[in-house]
């Protein structure tokens, strides 16, 4: 009996040293990563353009022979146009390979710091860039627009707080005014527990959420907001309670980002907290803050920032095991299911770019070769697309 329970514990103290080395990895690797990202963002050696010089360069652009496919898909795709400097024509190659993905939205930001960099006086060019942009990806391409508001400029941070609403106020209603007929889906700031992202203070935020909420729905009745949290941060669930209770009736769509395997702490597939918030939703009683919320994912993706130990195949394997984590957001979730599976993105920022992981997250390198990965994300939206349209007719026998 004590040899059993002697070697019992022997087990249990292994057990604990691994998962103690593994969490120690994934503290190494995420802080590595971190500091490769930040290095390069401090040396400029990320794009930084701006969309206004290029607008002109849409008029000399002609669309596709073939005509846009109408398509039942709920996953959604990132771009970043300025990774390719705002050039329209290689705007339009990352938007075509989109499209070849099967998928049915793509997701972008109309940078404030772009349309209204001195937060009063709006750039007419960049806006007339954006309106190209999102209007060929609608009409040509047949990809919804799903625009993000974020990127405050840095004039913003001399404001004081009501001149800061202000400017907020401005610019949402601008966006809307110039680019509302193109999409119905807005996500309002990114990632507002991450402090990398974050242009607000913590005390501001819900009152910047009902004011986005009230300018873009007094326009735009039937449009939606999404708002997204990065899991895997300390208290990243108490901060989504807070927001939702704040700004009431404000989010339509709460949304998850996760990085399992690249930007988690964690050694599991790192859903768990997602699959535990879809039940919370599924069961909301009334008057909760969950009561009548939508669920997505708005990011998820796999680097492959390190040669052979972070490979084409395991940024492919990531992104088949997508399937089974939408089945089960799904299944937690009821009838509903999840509203969109958000992945990032689908160009690189610069393939030959050492180690930061923020320039090899797409399914493209930065010359537009197709990754492994683009063929496990056409095989996934194909599937997902599929089950789309069976499982409604499913649940009708």
């Amino acid at each position: 009996m004590r040899a059993d329970v002697g070697r019992r514990l022997f087990a249990l103290v292994c057990v604990g040293a691994t998962v103690g080395v593994l969490r120690f990895s994934r503290l190494f690797q995420v802080g590595t990563f971190a500091a490769a990202a930040g290095i390069r963002k401090l040396l400029g050696t990320s794009v930084a353009s701006r969309p206004g010089p290029h607008a002109s360069e849409w008029d000399h652009l002609t669309p596709p022979d073939t005509k846009p496919v109408s398509r039942v898909s709920r996953v959604a795709i990132t771009h970043h146009p300025w990774y390719q400097h705002h050039r329209a024509s290689d705007a339009c190659s990352c938007l075509a390979e989109a499209a070849a993905l099967g998928l049915g939205h793509i997701r972008s930001d109309v940078r404030w710091k772009d349309v209204i960099p001195d937060t009063n006086t709006p750039d007419e060019d960049a806006f007339r860039w954006y309106r190209s942009y999102f209007t060929a990806a609608r009409d040509w391409y047949g990809l919804q627009p799903l625009i993000v508001l974020s990127e405050a400029p840095r004039a913003f941070g001399r404001l004081n707080e009501e001149a800061r609403m202000n400017a907020w106020k401005l610019y949402v209603e601008q966006v809307i005014f110039r680019l509302g007929d193109l999409c119905q889906i807005y996500q309002v700031f990114n990632e507002p527990n991450n402090p990398v992202y974050r242009f607000f203070r913590r005390s501001e935020q819900a009152a910047a959420l009902t004011l986005a909420s009230n300018a873009i729905k007094s326009r735009l009745p039937h449009a939606q907001l999404a708002l997204n949290l990065l899991l895997d941060l300390p208290n990243w669930k108490q901060t989504l309670i807070q927001l939702l209770a704040d700004s009431g009736d404000a989010v339509d769509i709460i949304s998850v980002d996760s990085y399992p395997g690249t930007w988690s702490l964690g050694v599991g597939p790192g859903w768990s907290g997602a699959i535990e918030l879809a039940s919370e939703i599924r069961h909301a009683a009334p008057g909760s803050v969950w009561t009548g919320r939508k669920l997505a994912i708005m990011e998820t993706g796999y680097t492959t920032n390190i040669g052979r130990f972070r490979t084409q195949k395991q940024q492919a394997d990531y992104f088949a095991s997508l399937q089974e984590v939408t089945h089960s957001l799904d299944s937690a979730l009821g009838q509903r299911g999840l509203e969109l599976l958000g992945l990032y993105e689908i160009c690189d920022d610069d393939s030959s770019v050492f180690l930061d992981p923020e320039a090899h997250f797409g399914l493209l390198t930065s010359t537009f070769r197709r990754k492994a990965g683009f063929r496990a994300v056409q095989h996934l939206c194909s599937s997902l697309a599929a089950s789309q349209v069976l499982e409604p007719a499913l649940r009708q026998r």
